[in-house]
């Protein structure tokens, strides 16, 4: 994965991935939540739907989080 532009902070980073955890959260609650018949009329309320949502945002903060600490380790660009 390719490091971030300079102009986006790693605070920046870091909220944004806050944001896409809890859209993963509130996917998974929606799936848990939801009838047959709602799973049935809205594929976003199906399982394999959240699945796949939430691992694709955890795969996603996995990556952000490595970036970060490698520019923690080695230096880099002053992403404050």
């Amino acid at each position: 994965m390719k490091a971030f532009p300079s102009t986006v902070s790693n605070k920046t980073i870091l909220q944004r991935m806050i944001v896409n955890l809890n859209d993963a959260m509130t996917v998974c609650l929606d799936a848990s939540d939801a009838t047959e018949d709602e799973r049935r009329k809205d594929y976003t309320k199906e399982w394999c739907y959240a699945v796949g949502y939430s691992r694709s945002c955890m795969k996603d903060v996995i990556a952000h989080l490595e970036l970060i600490v490698e520019e923690l380790e080695y230096g880099g660009t002053d992403n404050t």
